[in-house]
């Protein structure tokens, strides 16, 4: 074809680099005609044999044979040869000794590779199984072969073994021929995931696809393709066009399946077929990362016995905005999983769609679950990219910070917004904004919590994707959800991903991706020690202060991990002097300033071990870390991985990740699984006590199809005496019920605290504490010491103050006893918007604000 002969010249002409070309395609007549074209050219070295090949093996004898001509001319000259001699070069040398920039042309025209050399005799040694000759073992060593039949008979179609020879090169793919504006393309990969091997596409309606193949036919070839049914019957016909034309013609595809009652016919609306998005991101990368290359990664390929394939950045960020802009056009789009590694680049993933949203002021809301992660990567966004419209809100902020974001927000000049998932679902003023912003993207970063937090201490997390779908039916808002994480398991007994997605109500149309996550420059060890005669607690422990006194003397920096917090004390107390200067701990209980401190100096290398619980796992991004050490069991794989990956994030060193296993550590791991999950009997008592309260109100009103009840209420059952702690366990046995059930019991958001404040006209107190009694705690603050300031003003005493006492008030009790058939946040709105009580109260809410003083603000005080 001579347009593709003259696609490849027009590469070589646009381009004024010293680069190797590598022809991809299987028409290798045009590659001879393309050879003698380009020897015209003296800057280019046309590396491919003289004389037209007759076989695959004279390209192999020519290129063992002139190789060293290749690596010479390379360093002045442009370099042509096919694809197949790329792959042969690295039985002779090292491929990535090669500095060149190597093109990749790739031949987009075809659906499949024809075997072009004496197919017919390759078919019949194949069908023979006589593989011993070297053409046959050299085909095997290149190809992945198979033999389909065609109208015109059989032919030898073939896919590359080795797909990933240039993955570690500087290489680029350029398709051959161009993409035509406007029309649909579907793919190798799109048609694959409705079609197999004994298929067939008819194409119903006349559009550009892109295509053009023997198993295609369109509505002018009517009677080739009935004809081709008949004589083939494929197992499967793909029958693509739109929706209504389709409807139209149901009578004549259901003649069609009468008659070929052999023949599955799969029917596909066009606009099903994804669509290209075609903006150039390129522009953003170099101006915001100061990258002018998208990534690549290795990514399973699950429907192909797991073959690990390339897919770049540039082409997930494509899907990622086309199910955006499909959402958009009230088109079916799909709920995206990203698992990759740390440190591969995740976040650019929505933080660039963000910068072309934000044109538009639509918004994307990324729900993150530690605040140094925020913090983070605000500060890397607004400094280091100069991305403005970024911010965060959490429970760090101070009020007036909160509602400083709340505003922006509203008026759209934060449009990318980082949020924890319990302020989400708690604040009111959020869920109201959420109201007015068009969400283009809910991105849930580190998604594995969702799993792993949510059964445990952080219930809201395995609420999210509940908040998220009551969002899309109570606002009718419509987004994409892209979950991220670095550790999720895909299936087994273990298996996260499925159980992640149905969590967070992922859509039925959902992709996957799933990297190769392996670490390679870190290496695990696993010592295996008896305990012997000695008591397993002091052997434990002495062999963890062993290596931890080992590791501050031989100045190596590194994190030694233990499953309980009480290990971490005690190790770090029975540590010399000398060697806690060089020791620190970093805690779920360490307060925030002393954590920043912490990791500050251990950045720094003011200390060389951190002892931690996983409290200094996700997040925690310091590159030069060499050794991670458990000194017990991690809760779960998750866990570990995360862990251990803090170790060698910078790919230029090697970590190490180890621990001495005994025995007996299980009964620390079986220890926390039981504190950490409600009992079988637990769960039953609560839903006894949930069977009774709905039996009573049924007997109360039998029409009462809904019952609300407080959490406080079914604190029974547990033992705790603290009553965050209670309310944690109550939460997490109501969403393991809830799961079970399938959402016959709902669990919503509530304050952690119950106490509000009111003040109530003087004249009126009286009658007010009488009514309300139980639910008031007397005179909180009187009017009298609450005078703002007393004065003159214009020559006449003045005096502000508030209308009367404030009062503390039980607004838990309250709905409970009085208020049951509302939800409480409705309780608390009428509160707050002076609904609640009779008008002749008057009553006005109130706000306490606690300031402390913290002593190393001290300092900043003195001068």
């Amino acid at each position: 074809m001579r347009e593709r002969v003259n696609n490849v010249l027009k590469v070589f002409s646009d381009n004024n680099e010293t680069n190797i070309y590598a022809y991809k395609s299987s028409d290798f007549d045009d590659l001879y005609t393309i050879c003698d074209e380009l020897k015209e050219d003296k800057n280019i070295f046309v590396f491919y044999p003289e004389e037209k090949p007759e076989c695959l093996y004279d390209i192999y004898e020519y290129t063992q044979e002139n190789f060293p001509f290749l690596l010479i001319k390379c360093k002045s000259k442009n370099v042509f040869l096919c694809y197949e001699q790329l792959i042969m070069l690295s039985d002779f040398i090292n491929i990535s000794t090669i500095k060149n920039k190597i093109i990749i042309l790739e031949d987009n025209f075809i659906r499949y590779k024809h075997f072009s050399f004496n197919e017919s005799y390759v078919i019949n040694k194949l069908k023979k199984k006589e593989f011993q000759d070297d053409e046959i073992s050299l085909i095997n060593s290149i190809y992945d072969c198979r033999i389909k039949t065609f109208l015109n008979g059989e032919s030898l179609v073939y896919d590359y073994l080795d797909e990933n020879i240039v993955s570690n090169l500087n290489y680029e793919i350029k398709n051959i021929f161009a993409q035509h504006a406007g029309s649909i393309n579907v793919s190798k990969e799109d048609i694959e995931k409705i079609n197999n091997d004994n298929s067939i596409v008819y194409l119903s309606q006349i559009k550009d696809y892109n295509i053009k193949c023997d198993e295609f036919f369109t509505a002018y070839e009517d009677n080739r393709f009935l004809e081709y049914i008949e004589k083939e019957k494929p197992h499967c016909v793909v029958i693509i066009g739109e929706a209504d034309f389709i409807k139209k013609h149901k009578n004549m595809f259901n003649l069609w399946r009468n008659i070929y009652s052999q023949t599955t016919f799969k029917f596909v609306d066009c606009s099903d077929i994804e669509e290209e998005y075609n903006i150039d991101f390129m522009p953003y990368l170099k101006k915001y990362w100061k990258s002018e290359k998208f990534r690549n990664y290795k990514i399973y390929d699950f429907d192909n016995n797991e073959k690990l394939v390339d897919i770049s950045q540039e082409k997930i960020l494509k899907y990622i905005m086309n199910q955006i802009y499909r959402c958009k056009n009230k088109k079916q789009w799909s709920d995206i999983f990203f698992i990759a590694s740390t440190g591969s680049g995740k976040s650019l993933l929505y933080q660039l769609p963000s910068i072309i949203l934000e044109e538009n002021k639509d918004m994307v809301l990324v729900i993150s679950p530690l605040i140094s992660l925020m913090k983070d990567q605000i500060y890397h966004l607004r400094n280091d990219m100069g991305i403005k419209f970024a911010a965060y809100i959490n429970s760090e902020l101070s009020f007036d910070e909160r509602e400083e974001v709340l505003r922006g927000i509203k008026q759209k000049r934060y449009s990318l917004v980082y949020v924890s998932p319990e302020f989400l679902q708690v604040s009111y003023n959020m869920s109201e904004i959420l109201k007015e912003r068009e969400l283009g993207l809910v991105v849930v970063d580190e998604a594995h919590c969702v799993s792993n937090w949510g059964k445990e201490f952080r219930t809201d997390y395995g609420y999210l994707g509940d908040y998220i779908e009551r969002l899309k039916k109570k606002e009718s808002k419509n987004f994409p959800i892209l979950a991220l994480t670095a550790t999720a398991v895909y299936k087994g007994e273990l298996g996260t991903v499925d159980e992640i997605m149905t969590l967070l109500h992922f859509n039925d149309e959902r992709k996957v991706y799933f990297c190769d996550v392996k670490r390679n420059n870190i290496e695990i060890n696993i010592n295996r020690v008896s305990t012997g005669n000695e008591d397993y607690q002091i052997k434990k422990e002495d062999i963890t202060l062993r290596e931890i006194k080992s590791l501050v003397r031989q100045n190596k920096k590194a994190i030694v991990y233990t499953l309980w917090k009480s290990h971490a004390y005690k190790l770090y107390n029975l540590l010399d002097k000398d060697i806690k200067e060089k020791v620190s701990l970093y805690l779920g209980d360490t307060k925030p300033e002393e954590r920043s401190e912490a990791e500050k100096r251990f950045k720094n290398n003011d200390i060389n071990v951190m002892i931690a619980t996983k409290a200094f796992g996700m997040g925690v991004d310091i590159d030069d870390i060499k050794i991670v050490y458990h000194h017990t069991l991690t809760g779960n794989v998750c866990d570990y991985v995360q862990e251990i990956g803090r170790a060698a994030r910078n790919k230029n060193i090697n970590g190490i990740a180890y621990t001495y296993f005994m025995d007996k550590d299980f009964q620390y791991y079986r220890k926390l699984k039981g504190m950490s999950r409600p009992s079988n009997y637990q769960l039953s008592m609560i839903l006894n006590k949930i069977n009774q309260e709905y039996r009573y109100q049924s007997r109360k009103n039998r029409h009462c199809r809904e019952l609300n009840i407080p959490l406080e209420s079914l604190a029974f059952a547990f033992t705790e005496k603290d009553r965050k702690s209670s309310e944690q366990k109550i939460r997490q046995s109501l969403f393991l019920i809830e799961k079970d059930l399938k959402g016959a019991i709902k669990v919503y958001p509530k304050d952690d605290y119950s106490l509000y404040y009111c003040t109530v006209k003087e004249e009126m107190k009286n009658d007010f504490i009488y009514k309300y009694k139980e639910y008031i705690d007397n005179n909180i603050v009187s009017k009298e010491s609450n005078k703002r300031f007393e004065k003159t003003y214009r020559w006449n005493p003045c005096r502000v103050s508030d209308i009367g006492d404030i009062f503390s008030f039980d607004l838990n009790k309250y709905w409970e006893n009085q208020q049951k058939d509302l939800s409480f946040r409705n309780v608390k709105r009428k509160f707050f918007n002076g609904e609640l009580f009779d008008e002749k109260y008057e009553v006005s809410p109130r706000v306490k604000i606690a300031i402390t003083l913290l002593k190393n603000m001290m300092k900043h005080l003195l001068y």
